[in-house]
Parts: C-alpha cells; sequence; structure tokens
C-alpha cells in the first residue's frame, strides 16, 4: 500500500496510523514519536531501501553459479576445467611452496631496478650518492658477478655522449621494453629538470633527456607502451602524460587531477591511472576522452593491468585493501569489486607485481618490517610472506615476476645493495661450473 505524507505526522508501519511528530522539549527522552526519533526511523527506512536497491542491482550484474557445478556426475570435472575446484583452490599454495631464494650482495650503495640484458647481462640501477647505471655478467649459477663494469651512468659526466647524470638525483621509477633482452629503457629522477631518460639498448643513438614537470612536482611512475613501443604513459602528483619515446616533443598531457601515483596501458592507446580514490581512464587517441571508470574508497597506491586479461581487468591496491575490477561491469561505486584482500602497508607508493598465473607480490612496509607478501586471485586470499635477507631488512624498490632462458617463472626484488631471486630451481641440484666460480670468488676475497 503506497500511504502519502502529512506535514508534521508520522506513520507507523505497524499500527498503520498517523502521529503527531512533537517537539523533543515536549516530550520525555526516547519517546518514540519525538521529531528526532522520527528522523532516525526515516532515515533507517531510507538506509534499507538503497541497499535492497543495490543488491537488486547487483544481483543481476552478477553471474551466477551454474547448477549443474553442483551435480555429483558432472559438477567436479566441470569445476576442474574452468579452474574453480577444490584442486585448483590448493594449486597455488602447493605452487609457492616449493619456492627457494637466492640472494647476493653486490658492492654499489644500494639497487633499486635490475632488467634483464641481451647476452646474459643484467643492467643495474644504483641510487644515492653514486647513481649509476652498470652491465654485469648473470653467471650460470644464478649470481650475479661482484666486479661490476661497463659503466652507463655515472656521478659526472662521461665522455660516451650519451649521459649527463647528477649524483644528487635519485631515481624515482624505471621501465624496460620488452621484458626479457630489452630494446628500450626508460628511468625518472626525483631532478626538477632533465628528469625523463630514455635509450634504445641495442643502437648507439643519443639518450633523450627530457622535462616533465618543471614545477617540481614529484613523478611517480613511469610505463612504456607494451602494445606499441613508440610511447611512455608517466604520472606525476597531479597530471598524466602521454610522451613520445624517442620523438623530440613533450606529448599530451592531464592536469589538475587529483593525487596520482600509479598508472599502466589497457590497450594500445588507453591509460587507467590511479588519481585520488578512483581509476580514470583516458583514450590517449584525443586529450579529452576520459573519464572516471571506478572507485576505490580510498588513496591508490599501485594500479596495474592483470596479466592475459586481454586488458579487462585491473588491479588496485591503497594502503589497506588489493582489490580487482573489470572494465565490463557498470558499477561505479566503493565495494562493487570482483574480490578484496586485506593488506597493511604505510608508505605513499605500494610496489607489486602480477604473473600470469595470477600470483601477485607486494613490497609492504609496516614500521620497520619489510616483507614481500604473496597473493592469490584465484582464491582472494593472502598465501605466504616471502623471508627476506638480513634480521632487519632493508626496503624493496623493485619487485618484478621474470622468466628465465627457458621459461621458467621467478620473482625478482631489489632490496637493499642485495638482488634477492626466489625460483622453484632445486637449490641441491649440482650446476655445472659452480666449483670453479665459487673457487674464484674465494681468491677474490671470499665475495
Amino acid at each position: 500500500m503506497n500511504v502519502g505524507s502529512l506535514p508534521g505526522y508520522y506513520y507507523d508501519e505497524e499500527k498503520r496510523k498517523y502521529f503527531k511528530i512533537q517537539a523533543d522539549a515536549a516530550v520525555p527522552p526516547n519517546a518514540r514519536y519525538s521529531k528526532s526519533n522520527v528522523k532516525y526511523e526515516q532515515d533507517a527506512v531510507k538506509k534499507r531501501k538503497l541497499g535492497h536497491q543495490f543488491r537488486t542491482k547487483q544481483a543481476a550484474q552478477t553471474i551466477q553459479r551454474s547448477k549443474i557445478l553442483s551435480n555429483a556426475t558432472y559438477g567436479g570435472r566441470l569445476a576442474r576445467e574452468v579452474g574453480t575446484g577444490p584442486c585448483q583452490a590448493s594449486a597455488d599454495e602447493t605452487h609457492i611452496s616449493h619456492l627457494t631464494r637466492q640472494d647476493v650482495q653486490i658492492q654499489v650503495p644500494s639497487l633499486f631496478a635490475v632488467h634483464p640484458m641481451h647476452n646474459g647481462t643484467y643492467a643495474a640501477l644504483g641510487y644515492g650518492s653514486s647513481v649509476a647505471l652498470y652491465e654485469s655478467p648473470w653467471n650460470i649459477t644464478g649470481r650475479l658477478d661482484p666486479v661490476w663494469r661497463k659503466p652507463r651512468v655515472s656521478p659526472g659526466p662521461l665522455e660516451t655522449g650519451l649521459w649527463s647524470f647528477l649524483g644528487a638525483q635519485r631515481i624515482t621509477s624505471t621501465s624496460a621494453w620488452p621484458a626479457r633482452d630489452p630494446k628500450l629503457v626508460v628511468f625518472l629522477t626525483d631532478h626538477a629538470r632533465d628528469n625523463v631518460y630514455v635509450e634504445a639498448t641495442q643502437s648507439h643513438a643519443a639518450a633523450r633527456i627530457s622535462t616533465i614537470n618543471p614545477e617540481g612536482d614529484p613523478l611517480w611512475q613511469c610505463v612504456i607502451n607494451p602494445f606499441n613501443p613508440a610511447s611512455i604513459a608517466i604520472a606525476a602528483s597531479r597530471s598524466v602524460t602521454n610522451l613520445p619515446c624517442m620523438e623530440h616533443d613533450q606529448g599530451e598531457s592531464l592536469t589538475d587531477l587529483a593525487e596520482t601515483r600509479s598508472l599502466d596501458w589497457l590497450d594500445a592507446s588507453t591509460i587507467a591511472a590511479g588519481t585520488g580514490k578512483t581509476v580514470l581512464l583516458w583514450d590517449t587517441r584525443t586529450s579529452d576522452n576520459k573519464r572516471d571508470r571506478f572507485s576505490h574508497g580510498a588513496q591508490i597506491t599501485a594500479l596495474q593491468t592483470v596479466p592475459r586479461s586481454g586488458g579487462t581487468q585491473i588491479l588496485v591496491a591503497s594502503n589497506r585493501r588489493i582489490s580487482l575490477y573489470d572494465t565490463r561491469v557498470r558499477a561505479n561505486k566503493p565495494g562493487n569489486a570482483l574480490l578484496s584482500v586485506p593488506m597493511l602497508h604505510e608508505n605513499t607508493k605500494l610496489t607489486l607485481s602480477i604473473s600470469p598465473r595470477g600470483l601477485v607480490a607486494a613490497a609492504t612496509k609496516v614500521g620497520a618490517d619489510n616483507k614481500v607478501q604473496l597473493f592469490s586471485l584465484r582464491t582472494g586470499r593472502e598465501l605466504t610472506a616471502l623471508d627476506l635477507p638480513g634480521h632487519r631488512a632493508a626496503q624493496v624498490t623493485q619487485l618484478a615476476w621474470r622468466e628465465d632462458d627457458v621459461g621458467a617463472e621467478y620473482l625478482q626484488a631489489c632490496v637493499g645493495n642485495r638482488l634477492v631471486k626466489w625460483g622453484w630451481e632445486d637449490p641441491a641440484e649440482e650446476v655445472e661450473g659452480a666449483d670453479e666460480y665459487i673457487a674464484d670468488m674465494m681468491r677474490h676475497g671470499g665475495r
């Protein structure tokens, strides 16, 4: 029954009668039809109606579980096929239980990022008082040779004509394309000018040096377009820039945004950026084609496109949780993520990486406690926290899932001046040449 509203009266659904609303001062405290109590009841009714509308809409947009999955004969086989059965739910736990750690101390003040390079070498970016980009061999035993060589960037200008880098600058982000054997390397610094460096690693052309945000706003992240490596997405404090890689122009920017610390490419022309508490999608083919797509409800500290999702799924993190969103879902309210996993972090930026099989590695920091946590996108649960070297581990500056020469997956991290690697190799397995390598290291001081 649709009952009309009478000014100054309250309709009681239980008694089905109108009652006069009385002033708070004229009735005893907590009187049922006092003005304040009636307002409380009306607000509660409105809240229940809104909640019912939300659940109804959510149910209409949710894919319902098929009843055949509950069938004793066919349900188990189908569940295993689509990846929802109990054997799939425990597969991630079994997978990560065999991770083994390798780490080596490097003779530089600190590492920021390490990218696999051609000819079996790695390029490492150190930062601090002696900022440098070096190359060093990665030998068959999985250790970095402690004798670093071929400096590419040094505190003072080199005579190569490719780089001019000051020791006072600190590297804030790196990106390489492709992930293994990269042909293009980009990194950002904390300097007000000349803060974007782009180099084609396998050519002798001079590196491009650009300036983004000369006003001094910090640059948080750079990501090379993996679909068309002719441009770079750069997140600054209040702007997002689409910068051509080797062309000498400043590209296009979205300005006057909320705090922007992380971004990624959804497809060849779309950038997803975490601006304040929302996920912004920008079609870079036109500067005005942008929209707020998801509301995360908290300041976004990390954002990454989920591998093998076809650019439809985005992993978004704040300092309290990690949430998975799908661009095919029309909802734009907090709490409408496909899944959310609680997580605690204190820094302004979270470092995370997603493996092709759906494992999420996040480098969290709470007080003096630094650790690497692993989560599963299949189960929506935390799997484990990986051990870091040292009694009190240094902060993790880079975290990345990589693949070796045979396609085996491993997790790599830069922790202080150590390069740490978690893989599924058997640590007791003998490696050809290992004895000669150890003997040579002992002759050089035991390192």
